[in-house]
């Protein structure tokens, strides 16, 4: 009997699918089942699926038909043989040694949950910002509980929001799946979220770890891409759902305060970019630190999130780039003139403001920058000022 069932929810990612399992197959713990659950995938995942499993007798294949995200992860989890479970997304993959060191730590604690960092489009590591340790009597998990959404009220999560950072224990998940399941809701953005949020509550143990081990692949199929028709809906029921939850704890008072921020912060903000809004009527998240700097000429690098934001800021102000430049303005769908990076030496700005989110990226675009003959006093970057 496997001691860690790997769970992989697929639909339509037969681009991705045959790396991300190999990653699962080549990790140094070996005492695993893979479960692969096609949620009706109407492309060759199928295929891929069957293929996979003839060659690895560690791994079982289920197709279903579409259902959404959690009625898959749900199918895995009962259909699953070991003690403990985990999830991996099926256009992400993992480093080699990433469930030999989580497994290590959680066999170590025997905590209810494990929880750790990711690594973002590679490069990028983002890890959970409560503090790296047990969390197992009652003053320690009720910190987790007043933090894990919204950390001392920062604009950052305490624990991962995603399923995909965890360890759970098959039988409390098991049960919160089917309570889950008795509020007949199809939330196909943010339930994985929910499932972390009623899981914790069932915890009487949670261990916290920096470890990086899991590649998250941000690329234009993701969810955090699509375009959700029913977004208001889920939004509704996502809040429906953990207030009635979070109502019945005796942390309420944090947990709903932090349930209310959530909403605002990272849905409410969001709706008009996954309903289809066109961009002008998009609600502004990120603010640009370097507005005293508009008098000067600028140029604008980034034409992200950040960079459409920062893009506002100067409009509000009535002025725009001399020029807005982004290594990928060929893949790029906006209503503006981006260009390639190489065209900065043709036009003439003060100062180059980087439009990302992330340190690290800024610091390679920096280094880009300079090898195009950008001096370096010429290009700021800060962390952007987030709503």
């Amino acid at each position: 009997m496997p001691i860690l069932s790997v769970i992989v929810p697929i639909y339509n990612t037969a681009k991705y699918l045959k790396k991300c399992v190999t990653s699962i197959q080549q990790q140094s713990f070996t005492d695993i089942e893979i479960l692969l659950i096609d949620d009706g995938s109407t492309d060759d995942s199928a295929i891929i699926c069957n293929e996979l499993q003839e060659n690895d007798s560690r791994i079982h294949y289920v197709h279903q038909k579409n259902a959404g995200e959690i009625a898959t992860r749900s199918t895995g989890v009962f259909v699953a043989k070991g003690e403990y479970v985990a999830f991996v997304d099926s256009d992400d993959y993992l480093d080699e040694d990433y469930y030999e060191k989580a497994m290590n730590i959680e066999l170590k604690y025997n905590a209810d949950m494990f929880d750790c960092g990711f690594y973002l489009n590679e490069k990028i590591k983002i890890t959970p910002a409560i503090e790296v340790g047990l969390y197992s009597t009652t003053p320690q998990i009720d910190y987790v509980r007043q933090n894990f959404l919204q950390y001392h009220k920062e604009n950052k999560s305490g624990i991962m929001r995603s399923n995909v950072t965890k360890i759970f224990k098959r039988k409390i998940l098991i049960d919160v799946l089917e309570r889950y399941n008795r509020y007949n809701k199809r939330i196909d953005y943010g339930a994985d979220n929910i499932i972390s949020c009623m899981y914790l509550l069932c915890c009487k143990s949670v261990y916290i770890s920096d470890i990086c081990g899991y590649r998250y692949v941000n690329h234009q199929g993701s969810a955090s891409h699509r375009f959700h028709g029913n977004y208001l809906q889920t939004i509704a029921d996502y809040y429906s759902i953990l207030n009635e939850e979070f109502s019945k704890n005796k942390d309420s008072k944090y947990l709903l305060s932090q349930l209310e921020s959530d909403i605002l912060k990272n849905f409410i903000v969001l709706a008009p970019k996954f309903m289809g809004f066109s961009i002008d009527n998009q609600i502004q998240r990120y603010f640009c630190p370097f507005k005293n700097y508009f008098s000067k000429k600028i140029a604008l690098y980034g034409a992200g999130s950040v960079g459409i934001d920062y893009y506002k800021d100067m409009l509000s102000v009535g002025i725009t780039p001399e020029i807005w430049v982004d290594k990928n303005h060929e893949k790029i769908d906006l209503p503006f003139s981006i260009v390639s990076p190489n065209q900065l030496n043709t036009t003439e700005f003060d100062f180059l403001i980087i439009a990302v989110l992330y340190e690290f990226t800024a610091t390679e675009i920096k280094k880009e920058l300079i090898k195009l003959g950008v001096p370096s006093e010429k290009i700021l970057w800060k962390n952007p000022i987030e709503l």
